[in-house]
């Protein structure tokens, strides 16, 4: 198990990630890491992705009540990835991002086109209509049993929801749900039809295997050093 200042930086480096994909959406994306039980690591309200210090993060329980600050907090972040994690135990870490990949694809479809591997990578992508954005008690639990067999939960006219066991595997899964919706996304600008993968083709189990999630974690910390 990793040391809690080993996941703080990893934190870190996730939201530095989310910020270089332009996904940060200023402050208002929200990342949430299961520390224990009913302990949560979320990143603070009041700090830029990309400049956010180990220390800064928040850490709070399930119900949203802070344990230990030095930076401001979202109530409406911490009750949406509060709620998942608390309600999941398979799942360890929750980023919610406002993605407009993510958006134009709830806005014009009611699935997630399987044009490449990395629609299959991803696992299952469910869909959520459009509800309260303050993420009150109802709504929670609206939105977790919209999750119910999923990896991946794509808010309508709002953004989208990415799971795993992880800081690592959830991250990958995010870069791959953007690969794959993107290529959704320019199939609609195209004449003709569309051919797709069928859900029993044969794909790499990236996600599945520690090999290739900590090699690609390795590879993504190389290349933002090397752009320092």
């Amino acid at each position: 198990m990793q040391h809690e200042q080993d996941l703080r930086k990893d934190f870190c480096f996730v939201l530095k990630m989310i910020a270089q994909w332009k996904l940060d959406d200023l402050i208002f994306s929200h990342v949430g890491l299961r520390l224990e039980n009913d302990v949560i690591l979320v990143n603070p309200l009041n700090r830029l992705f990309s400049s956010v210090q180990p220390e800064e993060l928040v850490k709070v329980n399930s119900q949203g009540e802070v344990l230990e600050s030095k930076a401001g907090l979202d109530p409406t972040g911490v009750k949406l990835v509060g709620s998942i994690l608390s309600a999941r135990s398979d799942i360890g870490c929750v980023i919610h991002t406002h993605s407009k990949n993510a958006i134009t694809i709830g806005a014009k479809s009611n699935r997630l086109m399987a044009l490449c591997q990395q629609a299959l990578i991803i696992g299952p992508t469910n869909f959520h209509p459009y509800g309260d954005p303050t993420i009150g008690l109802d709504e929670s639990e609206k939105v977790i049993n919209s999750l119910v067999g999923a990896n991946n939960l794509i808010l309508e006219h709002h953004g989208l929801i990415t799971t795993g066991k992880s800081l690592k595997d959830t991250l990958l899964r995010l870069y791959f749900f953007e690969y794959a919706a993107d290529l959704h996304i320019r199939s609609l600008s195209t004449e003709g039809p569309t051919k797709e993968l069928s859900p029993d083709s044969a794909f790499t189990p990236v996600l599945d295997n520690p090999h290739y999630i900590d090699s690609a974690w390795d590879a993504l910390k190389n290349r933002f050093d090397s752009l320092l």
